[in-house]
């Protein structure tokens, strides 16, 4: 009886791990998405201070 309930929190482990593998992948993907997101913005910010516009001249 008890290698049963053993072999179900197994599975029930499994599964969470599973789950939480595929969060952090969704989440590391959206970071990389805001990342990129910064590094445009930066180079928008540094262009502005530098010309007084976004636009390069």
């Amino acid at each position: 009886m008890e290698n049963v309930n053993e072999n179900d929190d197994l599975k029930l482990n499994k599964q969470r791990f599973t789950e939480l593998f595929k969060k952090s992948a969704a989440l590391k993907k959206k970071n990389n998405i805001v990342m990129e997101k910064l590094r445009i913005l930066k180079k928008m910010s540094d262009q502005l201070l530098k010309t007084g516009s976004i636009y390069k001249r």
